[in-house]
């Protein structure tokens, strides 16, 4: 009970520490009446015991509202293996509460934790105060998870002064440790922003990783839900996770490095049908973060290929935070990456094509001031050296801007970086 894991920071070890203080007695009371209310077997959760703690890979909040937040945790399958209930459901509580030490409850309840979801767990609490924060838990039988703390937004209309936020993207294993997080613990913020990247489909293509990548390239859905384990076993992603909630996007290594919509990327073993690799991918993207499962629930229930992680919330009257998804609704791009010159023309091209869109409008990035015949690709597809996917005419860029001409091509500031 209380495990907060090794390596944590002094916050989640009082919280861990808290988690412990209510009686045995009023946990199998919590549990009980949840069951009751759910239709599930009585005290169900009280009686597993565990010789392994199967909330090894922390507890998690996201998806805030002004009155609504998803508390996330999920079962370890190591831990699931030993007890006998790697296939099986496994009821989990959880709770919400105004305090560390869950002396005043807010809310609770039992979600059952199943093999076909990799024992995700989401609770997705409504009916909150606005602008506040609040301490969650789970209990799974003799365990008791970590203890993480949340927040809502402030109300639609409310006036506030201030926001906080850190964002963070592209966070590869083997590339190196995530200590960036340490210093976002310290900087009271009101959430953390992730733009995509969660995890890589490949190991490190360092000489030698700074941590090695277990599992290689992957494209199944045991491949991906393995590889954010991998990730969530990190002490530090696990305490920026436990200490504030996170709105969530996707990009490509969450499932193929450049895939666009329905069309594979050009990196590892091609796959007999990429959108069964897709599927499975967007699936462990649901499993492992806490959003909401209406976002995915055609998907879940087989009904279709698509997930929504797009949408908009407001921060009192501040701001409105938008979230994008320039994967699923992506064209295909026009040329491969096959040297310095057919770089900098593929992504001259890419800027004039729509990449971030839903079913409904499409948002067009150009390059003001460019003519159109720089931005023609060539008959075949393919950029070289020696045939760019570009026309032949050339022209001086606008006064007052950087340009390079490379290749008989005129490149936009920062064209390369």
């Amino acid at each position: 009970s209380g495990y907060c894991g090794r390596r944590f920071w002094d916050f989640c070890d009082v919280w861990g520490r808290s988690a412990v203080l209510m009686q045995r007695r009023e946990v199998l009371k919590f549990a009980g009446a949840s069951a009751a209310l759910l239709g599930l077997p009585s005290l169900g959760t009280a009686q597993q015991t565990w010789s392994v703690q199967p909330f090894s890979l922390g507890v998690a909040s996201g998806s805030p509202t002004s009155n609504s937040i998803v508390l996330w945790t999920r079962l370890d399958t190591p831990a699931l293996e030993v007890a006998g209930l790697a296939t099986k459901a496994v009821a989990v509580t959880w709770q919400l509460a105004h305090d560390a030490q869950f002396s005043r409850i807010a809310a609770t309840g039992v979600v059952q934790a199943t093999a076909a979801l990799g024992h995700s767990v989401h609770a997705e609490v409504a009916g909150l105060e606005p602008g506040r924060a609040y301490f969650y838990r789970f209990m799974a039988g003799s365990a008791t998870s970590t203890t993480g703390r949340t927040r809502t937004f402030p109300a639609p209309q409310a006036e506030v002064k201030r926001l906080r936020l850190a964002y963070a993207s592209c966070q590869q294993w083997g590339n190196g440790y995530y200590s960036a997080y340490r210093h976002m613990l310290a900087e009271n913020l009101d959430f953390v922003l992730f733009l995509g990247d969660y995890i890589y489909e490949y190991p490190s293509s360092r000489p030698v990783d700074v941590r090695p990548t277990t599992g290689g390239w992957i494209t199944t859905l045991e491949g991906y839900r393995s590889r954010y384990a991998l990730h969530k076993s990190d002490p530090d992603l696990q305490a920026i996770h436990a200490a504030y909630p996170w709105v969530v996007t996707w990009d490509d290594h969450e499932v193929q490095n450049d895939y666009a919509a329905t069309h594979e990327g050009l990196s590892g073993t091609p796959v007999d049908n990429f959108m069964v690799r897709r599927r499975a991918a967007y699936q462990a993207f649901y499993e492992n973060m806490p959003v909401t499962r209406a976002s995915f629930a055609q998907l879940l229930a087989g009904q279709g290929d698509e997930a929504r992680v797009f949408g908009s919330v407001t921060f009192g009257r501040l701001a409105t935070l938008y979230t994008l998804d320039d994967r699923q609704y992506r064209d295909r791009q026009a040329c491969t990456l096959t040297s310095d010159q057919a770089r900098a023309a593929w992504i001259l091209i890419n800027a004039n094509r729509s990449t971030t869109r839903n079913a409904r409008c499409s948002v067009a990035t150009k390059s003001a001031g460019w003519p159109s015949s720089l931005l023609r690709p060539a008959a075949t597809g393919t950029c070289s050296v020696s045939k760019p996917c570009l026309g032949a005419e050339t022209t001086a860029p606008r006064v007052g801007s950087y340009s390079e001409t490379m290749a008989g091509m005129v490149i936009p500031p920062r064209a390369v970086d």
